[in-house]
């Protein structure tokens, strides 16, 4: 989307250099829709970056880069001590609070204290490998992603909160292009060669958040009408829907016109019923579990065509 102008109410909101790329931030690759496997279609377009183009569409001309991106799930929590950011991930994100309007917090107890003693380590180890790399070849030690992850591997600063006290919390756009020089930094023949390996990346140096689509997107202000006249497999549709906007959607191919219309469907009472007879109509078997929700396997509805 680098260099894209969406049309606004309030303006032109332009995606330009921090914006995630397609080819470089890896995030599209990671948010496949789950339902992609159950047919084939042109129009079968990633969740984030169809999210990006509804928000893009009603955002006004100065908004935050910052804010855009993490409003796609493209998101890092961070806990700071004495002001060095550090990164949370799995069951560290759960003990965030809120600790008033607009702010949070992470109390401090004896998990929280484990795990801070346990990134102090890790933060070690890093510095270790690194000072390894940059002995064993020097063309390395100016490398950018080398650089960037001795500053991302300072100590803790001391003394380290008390159990009962709390760390403030803070939400900073994610950068899954830089993950993925990491990434390739990594499989460098010139690192392989100077420390035997691959490095192995710990999560708190990849993403450290889930895949963006499963963020849950916050209303965008005042209901729009999103209109869509050949919506393919329903993305932009559904995104709009989660962000809380009245969609109107369009499309000739039968199996994905039918799929594109079960999030209103689900949503709504007398589901079941709508579900089932579309079961004994176009032969799609429908099953609805607590731990599932709906599914549908094998999907094929029969389209006749008017000679």
């Amino acid at each position: 989307m680098e260099g894209r102008i969406y049309g606004s109410s309030n303006g032109a909101f332009r995606a330009t250099r921090w914006a995630p790329k397609p080819k470089g931030s890896g995030e599209p690759a990671r948010a496949l829709p789950p339902l992609y496997f159950l047919h084939v279609w042109w129009a079968r377009r990633p969740l984030t970056p169809s999210r990006a183009a509804v928000l893009a569409s009603l955002a006004p001309a100065d908004t935050d880069p910052g804010l855009f991106l993490r409003q796609l799930g493209i998101e890092r929590v961070q806990a700071l001590v004495h002001g060095e950011p550090w990164t949370l991930t799995g069951e560290l994100l759960s003990k965030v609070r809120q600790d008033g309007p607009g702010t949070e917090c992470l109390p401090v107890d004896a998990r929280v204290h484990r795990a801070l003693e346990a990134e102090d380590e890790r933060r070690a180890q890093n510095r270790q490998l690194i000072a390894s790399l940059k002995a064993k070849d020097n063309g390395l030690s100016q490398h950018p992603v080398l650089c960037r992850w001795e500053e991302e591997s300072r100590p803790l600063p001391k003394p380290w909160p008390a159990v009962g006290q709390t760390l403030p919390v803070r939400r900073i756009p994610g950068d899954p292009a830089h993950v993925n020089e990491r990434i390739d930094f990594a499989r460098l023949n010139a690192v392989k060669t100077a420390i035997g390996r691959e490095i192995r990346w710990a999560p708190e140096d990849l993403y450290a958040y889930d895949r963006s689509y499963n963020h849950p997107p916050q209303g965008h202000g005042e209901t729009k009408t999103l209109l869509d006249p050949t919506a393919g497999g329903g993305s932009i549709p559904f995104e709009g829907l989660r962000l809380g906007h009245r969609v109107i959607a369009n499309e000739l191919n039968p199996v994905a016109a039918t799929i594109l219309s079960m999030p209103h469907w689900i949503s709504q009472p007398g589901s079941a019923k709508i579900l089932l007879r579309i079961s004994s109509a176009g032969g799609a078997n429908f099953s609805f579990t607590s731990r599932t929700g709906w599914t549908a396997w094998p999907l094929f509805l029969p389209c006749r065509v008017r000679k």
